[in-house]
């Protein structure tokens, strides 16, 4: 996943966060730009996976032991 990093907003891009005095963004044209966006789609899931509790995200998730 390509992430851009600036000192100052980045133009063109959908979403972008300001943290420790830098811009950044995922990198979201280009050629590898679908691949950018499912990697963010995929991390979030997983981020959300382990914050929330899967019942309220209807996922059949099965850990046996």
């Amino acid at each position: 996943m390509e992430i851009l990093v600036s000192n100052k907003p980045i133009p063109n891009i959908e979403l972008s966060v300001y943290s420790h005095g830098k811009y950044y963004a995922v990198n979201t044209g280009g050629p590898y730009a679908h691949w950018n966006r499912n990697a963010l789609q995929l991390l979030y899931n997983l981020f959300r996976l382990t914050v929330t509790d899967t019942k309220a995200l209807d996922l059949p998730i099965t850990i046996s032991k």
